[in-house]
C-alpha cells in the first residue's frame, strides 16, 4: 500500500514538474517571439544588434559546451566568429570581406590542428555564417522584412509542429542515438506546420497564396530539423543535456536557434538560385 502511494506521489510530482516546465516554455516563447518580431520589423540597427547579441551568447555557450573554458586561444577564434556580424553593424563591405577572410583562415588553421581547436573552428562556421546571412537578408529595403518573417515563421512552426506531433502521435524514433525524443511523426508534423506557415506569411505580404512558398517551406523545414539534430549530436558528444540555462523551459540560446543555424543557409541558397517568391 505504501509503495503504491509512493509511486502515485512520484507520478503526481513528475506531472506537476512537466506542467511547470510547459508554462515556462510558453511564457518564454511568447517573450522571445515578441522581441524577435519587433526587431525584424524595425530592422537596422535593432535587428542587427539582436543578431549580434545572440551570437555572443551562443558563442559563450558553444565554448562551454565544447569544454573550452581553459583554452586561451579560444578567445581569438570566438572573436573571429563574432566579428563577421559585428562588421555588418559598424563596418563597410571591404572591411567585411577582410574580416571574413581572417575568420576563414582561422577555421583552416584550427582544422589543421588537433584536439579542441577543431571545435572552435567549427564554431566560427556554425555561428558566424548564419548570423551574417540573417543580417544580409534583412538588409534589403523592399523584401528583407517579409523574407526574415517568412524564415523565422517557418522555423518556429517546424519546432512547434514537431513538438506537438511527436508528443501526440509518438511512433518510431527518428534518431534514437542522437535525440531519443524525436520521432518521424514529429518530423512530418513539423514539416506540415512549416508548409502552412510559409504559405500564410506569403499570403499576408503579397495578398495571394503561392504554392511554391509552401514547397520551399518544406525544404527549409527539413534544414531546420537537421540543425536541431546537429546540435543534439554535439551535445551528446560532449555529454550535455542543454547548451545553457538562460531561457526558462528552453535551455540555452543554442537550444532555441539550432534550427535557424541551418535554415538560414538553406534560405540563402534558395534566394541565390532565384527560387524564393518574394
Amino acid at each position: 500500500m505504501g509503495a503504491a502511494n509512493a509511486d502515485t506521489g512520484r507520478v503526481s510530482a513528475d506531472a506537476s514538474a512537466a506542467g511547470r516546465q510547459l508554462k515556462q516554455r510558453i511564457v518564454s516563447g511568447i517573450v522571445l517571439a515578441a522581441g524577435a518580431v519587433a526587431a525584424i520589423w524595425i530592422g537596422f540597427p535593432v535587428f542587427d544588434l539582436m543578431v549580434f547579441a545572440a551570437s555572443i551568447l551562443a558563442a559563450f555557450e558553444w565554448r562551454r559546451l565544447c569544454d573550452l573554458q581553459a583554452d586561451k586561444t579560444s578567445w581569438g577564434l570566438l572573436v573571429g566568429a563574432l566579428s563577421v556580424p559585428l562588421v555588418h553593424v559598424i563596418g563597410t563591405p571591404a572591411t567585411l570581406l577582410f574580416v571574413s577572410g581572417v575568420a576563414l583562415m582561422a577555421v583552416v588553421v584550427a582544422a589543421l590542428l588537433k584536439g579542441k581547436l577543431v571545435w572552435l573552428g567549427l564554431g566560427i562556421v556554425y555561428l558566424g555564417i548564419p548570423a551574417t546571412l540573417l543580417i544580409d537578408i534583412r538588409l534589403s529595403p523592399e523584401q528583407g522584412t517579409a523574407q526574415v518573417f517568412w524564415l523565422v515563421a517557418v522555423v518556429i512552426a517546424t519546432d512547434i509542429g514537431a513538438y506537438v506531433g511527436g508528443h501526440a502521435i509518438g511512433g518510431p524514433r527518428m534518431a534514437p542515438r542522437i535525440s531519443p525524443g524525436k520521432t518521424w511523426a514529429g518530423a512530418v508534423s513539423g514539416a506540415l506546420a512549416a508548409t502552412l506557415s510559409g504559405l500564410l506569411v506569403i499570403a499576408l505580404f503579397q495578398g495571394e497564396l503561392r504554392l511554391v512558398a509552401a514547397l520551399l517551406a518544406g525544404f527549409v523545414s527539413v534544414a531546420a530539423q537537421l540543425g536541431d539534430l546537429l546540435e543534439s549530436a554535439v551535445k551528446r558528444h560532449w555529454g550535455q543535456k542543454d547548451s545553457g540555462t538562460l531561457i526558462p523551459g528552453h535551455g540555452g540560446i543554442l537550444d532555441r536557434i539550432d534550427g535557424l543555424l541551418l535554415a538560414a543557409p538553406a534560405f540563402a541558397l534558395l534566394s541565390f538560385l532565384g527560387l524564393f517568391p518574394i
